[in-house]
């Protein structure tokens, strides 16, 4: 895996947390917020439930996406990031 920092600070992955900090989400949802294709946003769902940062609950249909604890303290700190700068 690439670095963590790499890829929280990119634009995709970064608009991604502060989706599922507002609510939970599925991942088709996510990726037509955020504008990427399909498997670019599962790809990052995978890396976010490899290091913690959310959690899957699966329904009916659909796969539902959460922020963990650890999940909330990073988008928190990056959003403190990008104020400062």
């Amino acid at each position: 895996m690439r670095n963590k920092k790499e890829i929280l600070l990119k634009r995709v992955p970064k608009e991604t947390l502060k989706n599922l900090g507002i609510k939970t989400n599925y991942s088709s949802h996510i990726s037509r917020q955020t504008s990427v294709t399909y498997a670019y946003t599962t790809g990052i769902l995978k890396k976010f439930l490899e290091e913690g940062l959310i959690k899957k609950e699966e329904g009916d249909r659909e796969n539902y996406y959460s922020l963990t604890k650890k999940g909330k303290i990073v988008l928190e700190n990056l959003n403190k990031i990008e104020k400062n700068l």
